[in-house]
Order: structure tokens, then C-alpha cells, then sequence
């Protein structure tokens, strides 16, 4: 007689980091809430499912560069394969070049029970700013009454601070 499967019970997901610690996290211009990290972060993404079938799992990454330009992520990430010990499955993407990252994870088992989406944020950004630059301005007008004035006159100053990020 043939083999009947009941399977009513959607899979699991579930995404944990290691690696380097958060250092910040902030709402992103798009609403998201993003966490930053100053090195290499590796995602464990961890599915429950008794009927697993890897074919059946969405992992999407995608990244952008600080102007929200498209990046290659193949190039910047690594995954593994996915790897079973009874009904958790596991599988690692590691984020070792500077980005801002999307993760999405979905799963579809044999019996078409369908996860929502895990889904998460974050920068990869290990490069510190560099070439600080602190610079005041004073207007000729200020200058002169300055000096006439012989330094009773306080003008406004600007401060301008400025530095490069990648």
C-alpha cells in the first residue's frame, strides 16, 4: 500500500549572528531597523522542518554601497551548504566585505506549508573615516571690525567639520 505523509505544520526559521558585536543600530531611510557591525558577521540560518528539502529554501542576499548603488554580494559574502541533524537544518552566510545588507529567508516544504519571510538589515563597515577635517570661517567684515574695534567686537564663527566614509 502506499505511503501517506500528514504534514500540517509550516517550517521554522530562525537567524542568529556571530562574529563581530553590534556597535549600532538605527532606523535606515527606508524604515528598517539596521544594525551596524565594524567586522566580519556570520548569519546561522536554522530551519525545522521534518520534510526538509533544500531545493525548497529561498536565501536571498542583497547588498548596496553607501549610496545605495547595487553591489555584487556574491563578492562579498560566502555561504555554505545546508547541513541536516534531524529536523533542524543549518546553513551559515558569512559578510566579510563593507556593505548594507538585506537577508531574506523563506521556506516551502513538501506538503506546500509556506513560512513567512525572516527577513533583516544590517551594515557590514570596518573601514574608520579618514581625512578629518576641522576648518573656521571669518568674514572680512568681521575681520576689520575685529581690528578697529581693538577686539571688543566678538564675531560669529562657523565651524565646519568634515570627514571622508566609504
Amino acid at each position: 500500500s502506499p505511503k501517506i505523509t500528514i504534514d500540517t505544520k509550516a517550517p521554522a526559521i530562525s537567524i542568529s549572528y556571530s562574529g563581530a558585536q553590534v556597535k549600532n543600530t538605527v532606523k535606515d531611510s527606508s524604515g528598517n531597523v539596521r544594525k551596524y557591525y565594524n567586522g566580519t558577521v556570520t548569519a546561522k540560518v536554522t530551519i525545522t522542518e521534518h520534510n526538509f528539502d533544500a531545493n525548497r529554501v529561498n536565501l536571498s542576499v542583497s547588498a548596496k554601497d553607501v549610496t545605495g548603488k547595487a553591489r555584487n554580494s556574491n563578492s562579498l559574502i560566502s555561504k555554505s551548504a545546508w547541513s541536516s541533524k534531524g529536523d533542524q537544518h543549518t546553513a551559515t552566510v558569512t559578510f566579510f566585505g563593507e556593505a548594507n545588507y538585506q537577508l531574506q529567508v523563506s521556506c516551502t516544504d513538501l506538503a506546500q506549508n509556506t513560512i513567512k519571510s525572516a527577513y533583516d538589515s544590517f551594515t557590514v563597515d570596518r573601514t574608520a573615516p579618514d581625512h578629518l577635517k576641522v576648518s573656521y570661517s571669518q568674514s572680512v567684515l568681521d575681520t576689520v571690525l575685529e581690528a578697529v574695534s581693538f577686539g571688543f567686537y566678538n564675531a560669529g564663527v562657523t565651524v565646519t567639520i568634515s570627514a571622508a566614509d566609504q
